[in-house]
């Protein structure tokens, strides 16, 4: 029985994980977890499902003169912005590209040290599973699957514990199947569902990371996770 806020992540994840058995994920699928909010979330499914688990490094472009506002997100070379948010604070293409430019150099650097270049050459041909803590305006996930589109996976599904109706819809749009145990009603920010929620470091994405390739290599000792 779904209880909500749930107590942390890797609670939701351990029910996120149940929900997807039940849904039948390919056994072949990579993993994904957004970075800077879905890794443990992520974890849990994986380690349930016995998958590899891999990162996606998503950065919020934030509004110049507004750091909690959104305007948008990048992911590798794609970019995915907020017309709306856009049009009505009259953003200009120099701010977007600044903005941009900003979070490239930091992205690189995350990607660099947790390096994902095999689980994403991995999940072409086969089911990639993107997971995240929630989905508020769906940007940051709409930016991931369009990231993970350029590496030819066979079908995209992203599942997340809690979500807007709103963000729900436009990511829908987006990939084969989306799984989300919950859309309330009235949604502000995907954090007020949990009890305990924070966001990671690098460290802590590398630490999910090893423990991953660790327990699969614990569950099937012959096989190739890579």
């Amino acid at each position: 029985m779904l209880c909500l806020p749930f107590h942390d992540c890797a609670e939701a994840g351990r029910q996120l994980a149940n929900e997807l058995r039940r849904c039948d994920v390919a056994p072949d699928a990579v993993a994904f977890g957004l970075i800077p909010g879905g890794m443990a979330v992520a974890f849990e499914v994986a380690d349930r499902l016995s998958l590899p688990l891999g990162a996606i490094h998503v950065r919020d472009l934030d509004v110049p003169w507004q750091s909690e506002l959104r305007m948008g997100a990048i992911a590798g070379g794609v970019r995915v912005l907020d017309e709306g948010i856009i049009g009505m604070l009259n953003i200009t293409a120099d701010e977007i590209e600044e903005a941009v430019q900003n979070q490239t150099a930091d992205a690189s650097h995350s990607e660099a040290l947790c390096g994902q270049g095999a689980a994403f050459t991995a999940v072409s041909g086969r089911t990639a599973l993107i997971i995240d803590a929630g989905i508020a305006s769906g940007i940051q996930m709409v930016t991931a699957t369009r990231f993970i589109r350029e590496f030819a996976p066979m079908r995209i599904v992203v599942a997340v514990p809690v979500g807007s109706r709103e963000g729900c819809r436009r990511v829908a749009n987006e990939v084969d199947e989306l799984v989300c145990l919950t859309m309330p009603e009235h949604f502000c920010a995907v954090g007020e569902w949990y009890r305990e929620y924070s966001e990671m470091d690098d460290d802590c994405v590398q630490r999910y990371l090893r423990a991953n390739r660790l327990s699969l290599r614990r569950k099937l000792p012959d096989a190739d996770h890579n």
